[in-house]
């Protein structure tokens, strides 16, 4: 950004010659005035808080009387800014590629403001598809635009946003002799929720322990529910993991979320392994052997072996047997899931066959 103060005392008369010379070849500097002028010396003198933008490069400014006013000259995007101490009045730009320039402002006219534009290709694009996005600007001095992990420079242009896999805003930041300004687009994906959920094992022993994971996009948190088979999970956030513990029967977690495209639902689950033990694992002829199990809280097991033996009982229970062979445990849980676990007898000092 460029800079310059000028105070030089110009005689009335050029002031009027130059007026008259204007009136009679017209102008050749364009000249805006914004809807505003609110003087603002909050930072000190000499930011005025009034700014005129010129398409050329002015040279110095003058009020009615031919006194010189105090004043500022600021490069920016499109041209300059003047930056004076705005009063009621008539005031003179002069500039301009060699040639005189008039401008009447007064306090009714306002001061410049400058203009700036963000826009999307496409503000509702599907998943991985990528928009432009372009900018505008006009009486400023530098711009960053970010989005999407892309930061990018320049007063104007136009770049792509690569692959958008989620919904995006878009910012476009700049500075000018009066401060910044700011302007938003977002790109809202085009999609019902997106709902990632899973538990991590899926399986545990008895008593055992899984972490719940869980990611939402393309939802708000107020439009989602989630549900678990024992309530005990508490989901406060768009994406977290939750470890549950003491599990000892089979549990199902779901969550439904819902936005503008509707609505949609997953869950996952996470079961307790069925455990078979014998003791001992060999016995003598006519021996017997103890065998024990663990499954989900509430199922019915079965116990059955290659010879036709069967004894039905609980989730947690024992039964005492007699003679070698393959036992296998069949078991049944409260949601109808089912689980196996297998074991074999064998004759004490006697040879063991595995298939």
């Amino acid at each position: 950004m460029k800079k310059n103060n000028f105070k030089i005392d110009l005689p009335k008369y050029k002031i009027f010659l130059v007026l008259s010379l204007t009136i009679i070849f017209g102008f050749s500097e364009k000249v805006f005035a914004g809807p505003n002028c609110t003087p603002n010396t909050a930072n000190g003198d000499p930011d005025y808080g009034c700014y005129i933008y010129c398409a050329n490069q002015p040279t110095n400014m003058y009020n009615s009387a031919g006194e010189v006013v105090n004043h500022n000259f600021y490069s920016v995007s499109g041209g300059w800014l003047v930056n004076f101490n705005v009063s009621s009045g008539v005031y003179y730009i002069y500039g301009g590629g060699g040639s005189q320039s008039v401008a009447i402002i007064n306090g009714t006219y306002g001061c410049y403001s400058p203009s700036y534009s963000l826009n999307l290709s496409n503000s509702s694009p599907s998943i991985g598809e990528s928009v432009t996005v372009s900018w505008s600007t006009t009486g400023v001095s530098s711009c960053t635009v970010t989005g999407n992990g892309n930061t990018w420079s320049g007063v104007s242009g136009s770049q792509s946003s690569g692959a958008i896999n989620q919904t995006t805003t878009f910012t476009l930041s700049c500075s000018w002799p009066g401060g910044t300004i700011s302007q938003q687009k977002t790109a809202t994906i085009a999609s019902t929720p997106i709902i990632t959920l899973n538990t991590s094992p899926s399986k545990v022993d008895n008593n055992g322990t899984t972490n719940l994971t869980w990611l939402i996009k393309e939802a708000d948190l107020k439009n989602c529910s989630n549900s678990s088979t024992l309530g005990n999970w508490n989901m406060t956030s768009l994406s977290g993991t939750q470890e549950i513990q003491n599990i000892s029967q089979s549990q199902t977690f779901s969550i439904s979320c819902s936005n503008s495209y509707g609505t949609t639902n997953a869950s996952t689950s996470v079961s307790v392994n069925t455990r078979l033990f014998a003791l001992p694992i060999s016995v003598a002829r006519g021996g017997s052997s103890l065998l024990s199990w663990i499954s989900s809280l509430g199922s019915v097991c079965t116990l059955t072996n290659n010879a036709g033996y069967s004894y039905t009982g609980e989730a947690t229970d024992h039964n005492l047997v007699y003679g070698v062979g393959a036992y296998t445990l069949s078991c049944k849980a409260k949601d109808e899931k089912s689980s196996t676990a297998k074991i074999s007898i064998y004759r004490k000092n006697g040879l063991r066959c595995t298939k």
